[in-house]
């Protein structure tokens, strides 16, 4: 095998292969990369081309390694050898949360109740049909319920440029504070229902004309209402009496 010497103006890719993506799909690392296939790339931005190519195809964020290699280089062509290792992506964590501001409220001034702990589960799993999509759900119980799921898939069109994604939440609690006395807290004692309920869903579309740019528009919108007993410890605790209060945002990243 002949390698180019010094003297070499242009090199030409000849091929570009993808080992161990048992689950990513190729056009997914394809995607990040400036090189391609049939490209003539100057002899001397070789080795910097390789090392920005494959921090692009890392910085995915679902791969423990990324290794480009060069093989069958004869005169002035070469393939490039792309070897990863794929992440375990579906990740569980533990919510464990206070319902009271801090640790010594709660320590002290509940006599650290265990009733007060809110508990549940959370996990993203991310790259969930190798299409680089993230997959999210949480969910928890206690005095604050809660129960989240939202999915992003950034390459829905053929071109890879256009993504959309959908979130959902819902919150109800037994217990919620309707006022503030001598720097404390004030709770009314409820009975089983719930008398706070909140819940949002928002949109989030995407747009990526090329590697280094990114679009986003989202759109949100939330509800959340209160009961009478709570009206009537505290009328103020909406504007105006009201129940209920909504809410529409819109966000656009350019």
């Amino acid at each position: 095998m002949l390698k180019p010497t010094i003297g070499n103006d242009s090199i030409t890719i000849r091929k570009i292969s993808i080992e161990d993506n048992k689950k990513t799909k190729d056009y997914i690392i394809y995607r990040e990369m400036t090189i391609k296939e049939n490209q003539k790339i100057k002899a001397t931005q070789l080795d910097s081309l390789i090392l920005i190519n494959r921090l692009n195809v890392y910085n995915l964020r679902i791969f423990n390694d990324v290794n480009f290699n060069i093989t069958h280089w004869e005169n002035d062509s070469l393939d490039l050898h792309i070897k990863i290792k794929e992440k375990w992506t579906l990740i569980p964590v533990p919510i464990i949360k206070l319902a009271d501001r801090n640790v010594n409220e709660w320590w002290r001034q509940y006599n650290h109740d265990f009733s007060r702990i809110q508990y549940g589960i959370r996990f993203n799993w991310a790259n969930v049909s190798g299409r680089n999509d993230v997959l999210s759900f949480a969910t928890s119980f206690g005095l604050t319920q809660m129960f989240e799921i939202g999915y992003l898939n950034p390459t829905l069109n053929k071109k890879r440029t256009i993504g959309f994604g959908g979130y959902f939440s819902y919150n109800r609690s037994r217990r919620i504070p309707v006022n503030t006395i001598d720097d404390k807290l004030s709770f009314i004692d409820l009975n089983k229902n719930f008398h706070y309920n909140h819940f949002q869903v928002s949109t989030t579309f995407l747009y990526r004309p090329n590697i280094y740019t990114n679009h986003y528009l989202k759109t949100t919108y939330s509800y959340s209402s209160v009961s009478d007993s709570v009206i009537s410890a505290n009328p103020d605790y909406y504007i105006n009496q009201k129940k209920s209060s909504k809410l529409y945002k819109n966000w656009i990243l350019i």
